[in-house]
């Protein structure tokens, strides 16, 4: 990957950076934004229920706002896309988490966990769905329950809904009516310690089956609890170990899994007592099971699911690989040949909610789960078409490797806009965006097969979705890379980049396909493009590095040609990443340069007159690295131009303002809970500027997308 900046994360080293902000004028405040929301997404689903294929809800839990903190996670699915609902949190607990959800209708849903307070004590939770938003329940404690967690959950109609858990290590049987949830007396087996529910199910009003596990001295064993619409009894199990998963689809036809020391349980009640029905084995338990039928049921364990078809357990097609590791801990069947599945999945450092289908007879992966921005999320570039629309592109880590990363704002929040992975590649990005219209976005970047081979890539986006197009590879070069890309029409974009680290390449797009373009004539030498702006489909100007020195060339809508960039003296090294214009006689280009006489590198801004291009003085913090990497202007007396400034292992944001005569420093804010920062894309919109990059968590491993906004 090209751009993506390595940074080695230690913890002691997170504190911002610091420096005097020099001149810095009123409109120079900036505010910080979020399209992850503030706070990690390492997220997991732990239960899914589904109305049919097409109407699912799925809950979970997923890191932040803050260090050391949980949240809850709630996704609705329409058979297509996931999209993530507002769920509250417990008030006071730094930690929230939902296990289980069941939905009767589509305005009636209960999703229970528990919560955990700084002293390490748990606490029941639940929520409840009304159609429009979610909203806590209150549930009643057992007397003198200092710590109680719910389990399960199931909804036969919006006024009958069952909750089961544990409170101070005994089964607990909670009911709603439709106005108040109420305590019901639970049952256990003679001489038992203790015990827990985990999975219930009913088949009909006096007929529910819940199910857990029970201790007695040193032993342990399963726990089955029947209701018979008046009372709980204890049903005798014949097996050992812990049950947490159980479907019924009548009175007389009731399943349920679990684990214990030797591998999977399954079990079956056939209306008189449960038998134990051998599951297919595996080196893990069963943890849920959901039946469609009475001879129809899928049951998952992790990474092994295993298909009942009413006499015998088999295992399933394998499971399509949805990370590093992966575990899938909740399944919603609507009919034998349509389950949802739900889970985590995991890469690197970052763990993901993940999602997938059975036909009965293949399992296929559910992608577009949010946030699927994980704790690895960079964003290197923005375009604004409109005050409410404006797209930023980037990478992230998923289940599935680094993959380009979108997001679109409508002028209030920021909303995932997944886009495509190029079939057979490991690693993806996107690098450079521009919008023509408000239903027209270009992106371009790159993607890699493994590290000897890299291939331009660029994607579309129509108002709705982005899709995939043909970015031509030069014949014969086994790396090439696109930058950036600029637009000045709906059917003509020009996108500039490099080949084999020693080439510029220059792509343009028709309005139907892209085609290689020859650049300016340059004598041997390394040489690559970064930066490109059109301000007409005749007048482009595409930035870079050659040799040891800057690269400027110009489109006058027939050939390119170099123009004189100056070196500022005295140096060893410079380059320009970023170039925009106002007008026919102001362009502004910007970079870093390497001064003689010192390490590192420092900011380097040039100017375009109609004529030439000069330096022009721009501040630097003083720090090992400062570059300048995009540059945008709302007129030739107002312009802003991002980067970062890198001093060993700490980053900050570099922003600078041009006013009409100098360049002046601003500061970065920082996203709470974050505190290296590095820009790369900034752009104009409704007269502000928006910037964007990353930033890295306090204490943990990773990168969140990072927007901040001129005020």
């Amino acid at each position: 990957m090209t751009r993506r900046t390595a940074l080695v994360v230690v913890a002691a080293l997170f504190a911002a950076m610091s420096w005097s902000v020099v001149g810095a004028e009123a409109a120079g405040t900036w505010s910080v934004q979020s399209p992850n929301g503030f706070g990690p997404a390492a997220a997991t689903l732990a239960s899914v229920s589904c109305l049919s294929a097409a109407s699912c809800v799925a809950v979970g839990q997923v890191e932040g706002p803050g260090l050391d903190m949980q949240s809850t996670l709630i996704e609705a699915f329409n058979g297509t896309r996931w999209t993530r609902q507002p769920s509250p949190n417990a008030v006071g607990q730094p930690q929230s988490g939902l296990g289980a959800v069941s939905c009767a209708s589509a305005t009636s849903c209960v999703a229970v966990g528990s919560s955990q307070s700084s002293d390490g004590s748990s606490r029941r939770l639940a929520e409840r769905w009304n159609g429009t938003s979610w909203s806590i329940e209150f549930t009643p404690s057992p007397p003198g329950a200092t710590d109680t967690a719910f389990g399960g959950v199931t909804c036969r109609a919006a006024t009958d809904c069952t909750i089961v858990g544990a409170a101070l290590g005994a089964p607990l049987i909670e009911h709603w009516n439709g106005s108040s949830w109420s305590i019901v007396a639970t049952a256990t087996p003679p001489g038992a310690d203790s015990g827990g529910l985990a999975g219930v199910s009913c088949a009909g009003p006096s007929a529910c089956k819940a199910v857990g596990w029970s201790t007695t001295g040193s032993s342990s064993g399963t726990l089955i609890e029947s209701w018979n619409g008046s009372s709980w009894s204890f049903d005798s199990s014949p097996s050992s170990g812990s049950l947490t998963g159980v479907s019924c689809t009548t009175v007389t036809a009731c399943v349920a899994v679990g684990s214990a020391a030797n591998g999977p349980i399954a079990e079956r009640w056939d209306g008189a007592m449960w038998r134990l029905e051998p599951a297919a084995g595996g080196p893990s338990g069963l943890a849920v099971v959901s039946c469609a039928t009475r001879t129809d049921c899928v049951a998952l364990g992790g990474s092994v699911a295993e298909h009942y078809n009413g006499s015998t357990w088999s295992l399933t097609t394998p499971l399509p690989q949805l990370g590093t590791n992966q575990y899938l801990s909740g399944i919603a069947c609507v009919s034998t040949t349509n389950c949802i599945a739900v889970g985590t999945g995991s890469g690197g450092f970052a763990g993901f909610a993940v999602g997938a289908r059975w036909n009965g007879a293949t399992w296929s992966a559910i992608t577009g789960i949010e946030p699927n921005a994980s704790l690895w999320t960079q964003l290197a570039s923005i375009a604004c078409s409109a005050a409410t629309n404006c797209v930023a592109v980037g990478t992230a880590q998923t289940a599935f490797g680094w993959a380009p990363a979108a997001e679109r704002w409508n002028g209030s929040t920021w909303s995932v806009t997944p886009a495509p992975m190029p079939a057979g590649v490991a690693t993806a990005e996107l690098t450079g965006v521009a919008c023509p219209s408000t239903t027209r976005c270009i992106s371009v970047g790159d993607a890699s097969a493994d590290s000897s081979h890299t291939q331009p890539i660029a994607v579309i986006w129509d108002g709705t979705r982005w899709t995939l197009q043909t970015a031509p590879k030069p014949a014969g070069v086994a790396q090439s890379v696109l930058h950036s890309v600029s637009c000045p029409t709906t059917t003509m974009c020009i996108a500039v980049g490099s080949a084999s680290s020693s080439h510029t390449l220059i792509e343009r797009w028709n309005g139907t396909s892209w085609s290689i373009q020859s650049g300016a004539a340059l004598p041997s030498g390394a040489s690559a493009l970064v930066g490109v702006t059109c301000r007409t489909t005749a007048d482009c100007f595409a930035t870079g590095s050659y040799g040891s020195g800057p690269l400027i060339e110009h489109w006058n809508g027939s050939i390119w040609k170099t123009q004189n960039a100056p070196n500022p003296k005295p140096q060893k090294g410079a380059s320009l990443d970023g170039v925009t214009c106002t007008s026919a006689t102001n362009c502004v280009a910007v970079g870093s340069a390497h001064p003689l006489g010192r390490g590192g590198r420092a900011t380097l801004v040039e100017h375009w007159n109609g004529t030439s291009w000069t330096v022009q003085p721009s501040p630097s913090t003083g720090t090992v690295v400062d570059a300048l990497a995009s540059v945008s202007c709302v007129s030739a007396s107002d312009c802003t131009a991002v980067g970062t400034a890198t001093d060993y292992m700490e980053a900050a944001g570099i922003i600078e303002h041009w006013n009409g005569s100098t360049w002046n420093l601003q500061k970065a804010p920082l996203l709470p809970g974050t505190g290296i920062i590095n820009l790369s894309g900034v752009t104009v919109v409704g007269g502000k500027y928006m910037a964007v990059g990353y930033a890295a968590c306090l204490g943990k491993f990773g990168w969140l997308a990072y927007v901040a906004r001129s005020g």
